[in-house]
């Protein structure tokens, strides 16, 4: 053989020798899933669940539950120098810049009953832990986790969750804790106040409904639970019977369905929680993809459970305009003849009223669909919001989440969000009722902000605006729009075919003096500096949505009297 016909050989030896390593990483990096500083393995039977779309929901609750564990150690502390014991200590990573908050005397008389001289941590609950991804990114990514329970009904789950812990060298009896539990009895039997949680984090394939009541009930006095909800269709109004007879109201399906969405769960949740003496109060609530995720936190309160009902309210949406109203369940202005001992008006509501006034036209006959009820009071708190931005920006190269920018947009857009104007007017929808030349969003900002109205957008839609203002004052601005650009009249004729409400509108707007219609459209400085935001990021890969559930086996089989718990395991 010659030395030529030799050195091919030994060449071709090579190219298939360093082809067969190339193949076997790339084998190796499919049995193996890296998220955060979390390895898990990644079976291809889909025996167990994964999805990488929900990726940013497990950095964001990452994030939340962080921002928390300063919360309510700082609110513990403040409890333990102001009685003079000792006081709670957490060691925090000496790379990572920690958060203060401004506790309040409110705060600390919420959590009053809480235990802070035995408080060495964070005890958190995952009940649907599927693979154990969240609980060990939890462990290993959180400051101030003292121990976590990762549970699962399913066998294969069960296994792949003590497999993991032990890839990852984590301690499966005091660490992140394999447990193969139904989640309901599991809570169940954590209701008394030594054994209930600081965090409780139900994922659910599908809805949360039949998690929720042992989940009020094994949470601490001002623990966070968190919640996620990932049948939007439903909850959108595809099929408003299902809906409430998981969640006890109905939806509507109009383009402000998500946020409509997130409120109709909190008053779900705020409606368990009073039935255990119990209120919520929302952190973070946030639409992404195809899901909704809920941060409130629980308290124990009888008094303020007592007004939960002054939290909930009907929505009647117009059908033949863009109008929608809130209308509380109850009377908000206490009886002044219902006084106690110390002359101090009861926390007692009336059933609420309804006049033609507040929401009927006198001059118009319009008919109103009726959907909820909903929450009706803010779904962030501001503050804390913004210590979780700031925490964020502040640790950006410490922290592990590959959904930093996308975060960021999103929080900064829900910090933005007016609190107490709910739901929203989408500019698609606002536009396509006149079929005329389209309003630009900046342009509506401009006009509602230099007539003296609040507005903002939204996190759950892009081209949408929350405000103050009247429906009516949304529609003089678009009459003002057309008779700028010459098309009045033809937009007019249109709506004497499809809309002959805003043909009224519109002649009343026409009998107004010039100066009674002055509609500015100049940007002023807070709309420009919107436009800074980005929190709307285009899908990174194709079908990227909800996947199919998890085959493995399941504890229940041997019980075909529990098919209602395997489907949400």
């Amino acid at each position: 053989m010659s030395n030529q016909t030799k050195e091919k050989l030994n060449k071709k030896q090579e190219t298939k020798t360093t082809k067969e390593k190339e193949k076997e990483k790339e084998k190796q990096d499919k049995q193996f899933i890296q998220e955060g500083l979390a390895l898990i393995s990644n079976p291809k039977d889909n025996s167990v669940f994964y999805n990488p779309v929900q990726i940013i929901n497990r950095d964001m609750s990452t994030l939340v539950i962080q921002t928390y564990a300063q919360l309510i150690t700082q609110e513990l502390t403040k409890i333990g120098k102001k009685k003079k014991n000792k006081i709670p200590s957490i060691q925090y990573r000496k790379d990572r810049k920690s958060i203060s908050f401004q506790i309040k005397e409110e705060a600390t008389k919420r959590i009053k009953n809480r235990s802070f001289e035995e408080f060495k941590g964070l005890k958190i609950l995952e009940a649907l832990s599927a693979s154990g991804l969240r609980s060990i990114r939890y462990f290993k990514e959180i400051d101030g986790v003292s121990k976590i329970l990762a549970n699962d009904l399913s066998e294969t789950a069960y296994e792949s969750i003590q497999q993991n812990v032990k890839l990852n060298q984590l301690n499966p009896e005091s660490e992140v804790i394999p447990t193969h539990s139904d989640a309901i009895d599991l809570m169940m039997k954590h209701r008394q106040l030594e054994l209930q949680f600081d965090v409780i984090d139900l994922d659910p394939y599908g809805s949360p409904s039949i998690f929720l009541e042992p989940t009020i009930q094994c949470i601490k006095s001002g623990g966070l639970l968190c919640v996620t909800c990932t049948d939007m269709t439903v909850l959108c109004g595809s099929n408003p019977t299902n809906v409430h007879t998981k969640y006890g109201a109905l939806p509507i399906k109009k383009y402000y369905c998500h946020e409509f969405a997130l409120r109709l769960v909190l008053g779900t949740l705020e409606k368990t929680a009073n039935k255990f003496k119990k209120y919520i109060v929302p952190v973070l609530s946030l639409s992404m993809d195809f899901y909704i995720r809920m941060f409130v936190r629980v308290f124990e309160g009888p008094g303020e459970a007592r007004k939960g009902a002054s939290k909930l309210s009907h929505v009647f949406q117009s059908t033949i305009s863009n109008q929608f109203q809130f209308i509380s369940l109850v009377d908000t202005k206490y009886d002044s003849q219902n006084k106690n001992k110390n002359n101090q008006n009861p926390d007692l509501f009336r059933p609420n009223t309804i006049s033609n006034t507040n929401l009927f036209d006198p001059n118009f006959k319009q008919s109103w669909k009726i959907a909820g009820p909903i929450w009706n009071q803010p779904i962030h708190d501001q503050n804390f919001v913004e210590k979780a931005i700031d925490f964020l920006t502040q640790n950006k190269q410490e922290l592990s989440f590959s959904t930093h920018k996308r975060m960021l947009g999103i929080l900064k857009m829900a910090k933005s969000e007016l609190p107490d104007s709910p739901l929203y007017y989408s500019l698609q929808d606002l536009n396509a009722t006149f079929k005329g030349s389209c309003l630009p969003l900046k342009k509506l900002k401009s006009a509602l902000v230099n007539a003296g109205y609040k507005q903002s957008g939204t996190h759950c839609l892009k081209n949408a605006i929350k405000t103050n203002a009247p429906i009516d004052y949304i529609y003089q601005i678009y009459y003002a729009w057309f008779e700028q650009n010459g098309e009045k009249e033809q937009v007019t004729k249109k709506l004497k075919i499809n809309h002959p409400y805003l043909l009224h509108l519109f002649s009343q707007f026409s009998e107004l003096e010039p100066n009674q219609i002055k509609i500015d459209f100049t940007p002023p400085k807070d709309v420009k500096n919107e436009s800074s935001i980005k929190a709307f990021f285009p899908n990174p890969e194709k079908h990227w949505g909800p996947k199919k559930r998890a085959s493995g086996k399941s504890a229940v089989k041997e019980n075909p009297q529990n098919t209602d718990k395997k489907q949400k395991n």
